[in-house]
């Protein structure tokens, strides 16, 4: 059975947080998620307004250095 994408994205945050955002891990990292689109158009157009972009990657980690922008 596929797996949903919002699924699959908590999946990949759970793990990620779990190896990699805890107090105790060196470096500690950060990731979040980029809510890029709304539920009807009303909702996009407020979300626009807060700085919305369509197209923008799914997920942003955050190491040491630099970032990652993940599409799922």
């Amino acid at each position: 059975m596929k797996k949903s994408e919002g699924k699959i994205q908590q999946e990949i945050v759970l793990w990620f947080n779990n190896n990699y955002c805890l107090k105790n891990s060196n470096p500690r990292c950060c990731i979040f998620s980029v809510p890029n689109e709304g539920k009807n158009a009303r909702e996009q157009m407020y979300k626009k307004t807060l700085g919305m972009k369509t197209g923008v990657s799914d997920l942003i980690l955050l190491l040491p250095n630099k970032a990652v922008f993940v599409e799922v």
